[in-house]
């Protein structure tokens, strides 16, 4: 599942789907009740969101809604995780929110085979012990001072010994 989609959309809007939804579960009355307990403050943010919410295209609107109906669906654990992690990013400097974004692009346009594999190192990678991820992090760093044509004398090293192997 992909939580970070969940945040952006679930978080940027949060109150509107929230009413949206409400209005569709024909629960009128509890938003109206809502509505007259906010503080002015409050009442003018929410109309700023809504007149947002209203400029929206219809396909966007909907995969909003679609997108709070699965954060609806998720766990109280998980969605505890996600608030947290969107709490975590609004927290961040900008310069790290946009790393971040552009990093989430490039993942999105990533061909699945591509992040399968990467989900699978990822995964192989927390299975490691503190001691074997240190290793790891200390033959990075030592690939990352290599020449390419170094990399590529290893490479094919590897590769004879695997051959051998077979």
């Amino acid at each position: 599942m992909n939580y970070f989609k969940l945040v952006v959309f679930f978080l940027w809007f949060m109150f509107v789907p929230a009413i949206v939804y409400a209005q569709t579960a024909g629960n009128v009355s509890n938003g109206q009740k809502q509505w007259e307990s906010m503080s002015k403050a409050q009442k003018q943010e929410l109309r700023k969101t809504f007149k947002k919410w209203q400029s929206l295209p219809a396909d966007r609107r909907a995969k909003i809604i679609q997108n709070y109906m699965l954060f609806q669906s998720l766990s109280k654990d998980e969605q505890k995780r996600i608030i947290k992690a969107y709490k975590h990013f609004q927290n961040l400097p900008e310069e790290k929110k946009r790393l971040v974004m552009d990093n989430y692009k490039r993942w999105q346009s990533l061909p699945s085979a591509k992040r399968q594999i990467i989900l699978r190192n990822y995964k192989i990678y927390q299975s490691l012990s503190p001691r074997e991820k240190e290793a790891l992090r200390r033959q990075y760093l030592k690939w990352k001072d290599i020449t390419p044509a170094q990399r590529e004398r290893i490479k094919e090293l590897i590769r004879s010994r695997r051959l051998k192997k077979e």
